[in-house]
């Protein structure tokens, strides 16, 4: 009886022993695989983290962002694509109340879906802007050789009336005498618009302006304010040109009607500088939107419609951007338009 016993014994201690190697081997085969799949689980939240696209959980309460540049689309632009856009694009109202394009993919997975969203807005604007570009070539080469078969003909009227209003034979005949001289300065001022449009790099000198003091020089055209904050910038570019700029602005505000203008500085820092014009006049026609920027487009009988035109393309010219937006805090209630300058580092500005 004892000796069944001891053999009994002898096999379950060699069944234990067996027993716990093989629970080592499988404990150990499990360290391995969870180490395999922590790895592949990084991997796959770099690769997330990497890709140029935002990406979100559904999981039957909505979207949650899963990668650096979801979290970011929630936290500069508050838009997320909703379901309808899955699979095409959609227009959506940002915080600032700029609208942006996005384009949506959905991938089903077993407990929801994922949807990778990407922000188009950037490369729409481009395009659109390429476009226009394009189309404001065509038309500088065309201004410019308008301006040239006008100021030969020009020249000639201006002169005869200049020696009838020496000499006119009747008080008819010097009133006409003055009409012609009258039309002669407005064409010759049209000509003047059509070469700053068609050259406005005409000054290539790229010199490091005190930005306060060209405001005030050309904040002549109508009373404006403006904010302390820019004292002591300074901005990379044409002297004449730029000054040229800030005051067909300020013309195109006081004929529009308005009696005062703000100009704040909305960002100071890094390589570019950026300023928002705005002022009591009656605003914009939200019908022309971005248009006014095209040559010849505008409201006023008495303008050429190439002041915003020659402003926009000149300051791309100059390495910034021009564009209309809507007023904001700080802004006034009319127009208003932003402008961005590449800024002067301290090392480039000099007297």
């Amino acid at each position: 009886m004892l000796a069944r016993y001891e053999v009994t014994a002898k096999r379950l201690e060699a069944a234990y022993a067996e027993l716990r190697e093989h629970a080592q081997r499988v404990e150990g085969e499990l360290a391995v695989q969870n180490r395999r799949l922590a790895a592949s689980l990084d991997a796959m939240d770099r690769v997330l983290e990497a890709l140029p696209l935002a990406v979100f959980r559904e999981d039957g309460n909505g979207y949650a962002a899963i990668n650096g540049r979801a979290r970011t689309m929630i936290e500069e632009h508050g838009a997320i694509p909703t379901p309808s856009a899955v699979g095409g694009q959609v227009e959506e109202v940002g915080r600032d109340g700029v609208v942006r394009c996005f384009e949506g993919r959905s991938v089903a997975t077993d407990d929801g879906a994922l949807l990778f969203v990407e922000d188009r807005s950037e490369h729409v604007a481009m395009e659109a802007e390429l476009r226009r570009l394009e189309r404001l070539g065509g038309l500088a080469e065309l201004a410019l050789g308008i301006a040239h078969e006008i100021r030969n003909p020009l020249n000639g009227i201006a002169g005869f009336a200049s020696l009838l209003q020496r000499d006119p034979r009747s008080e008819r005949a010097a009133d006409w005498a003055k009409r012609v001289a009258e039309g002669s300065k407005r064409v010759e001022a049209i000509v003047r618009d059509l070469l700053d449009f068609a050259r406005p790099d005409r000054e290539a000198a790229t010199m490091a302006l005190d930005l306060a003091a060209t405001l005030e020089l050309a904040a002549r055209e109508v009373p404006t304010s403006i904010d302390e904050a820019i004292n002591g910038q300074r901005v990379l570019g044409s002297r004449r040109t730029f000054e040229q700029v800030l005051s067909n602005l300020g013309r195109n505000s006081k004929e529009a009607g308005a009696k005062r203008a703000v100009v704040r500085l909305v960002r100071g820092g890094g390589r570019r500088l950026c300023l928002r014009f705005s002022d009591d006049g009656p605003g914009v026609d939200p019908a022309l939107g971005q248009r006014i920027f095209d040559p010849f487009v505008g409201t006023k009988e008495s303008g050429s419609g190439l002041g915003l035109a020659f402003a926009a393309r000149a300051v791309e010219k100059m390495g910034g951007s021009l564009r209309l937006t809507s007023p904001s805090e700080g802004d006034l209630a009319g127009a208003c338009f932003e402008l961005e300058m590449p800024r002067a580092e301290p090392a480039e500005v000099h007297a």
